[in-house]
């Protein structure tokens, strides 16, 4: 597998919620990416309520940014929604 800059780091946190406009059916996560442990920008991640009762919700949405760096908001603060159906870690 390759990705375009193996060296990115994700990590996803539960985002506060404040007037969401997509409506109550998405969860928020705040999604940090770094390089070399530096904080190169962050964004929203929204997840459907049924994909965020998993108990590896975080991570899983850490491998699907891996997977799919194409689907990232190319500036900072940008949101993104993100299917979980193919994503499975074992």
């Amino acid at each position: 597998m390759t990705f375009s800059n193996p060296g990115l780091k994700f990590s996803a946190e539960p985002a506060e919620q404040v007037n969401d406009p997509s409506g109550s059916d998405f969860c928020s996560y705040r999604i940090e990416v770094r390089d070399a442990g530096r904080l190169t920008r962050t964004f929203t991640g929204k997840v459907t309520k049924t994909q965020a009762t998993r108990p590896q919700v975080e991570r899983e949405i850490e491998r699907w940014c891996e997977l799919y760096p194409y689907k990232l908001p190319r500036d900072g603060g940008g949101t993104v929604e993100i299917d979980l159906s193919s994503i499975a870690i074992a």
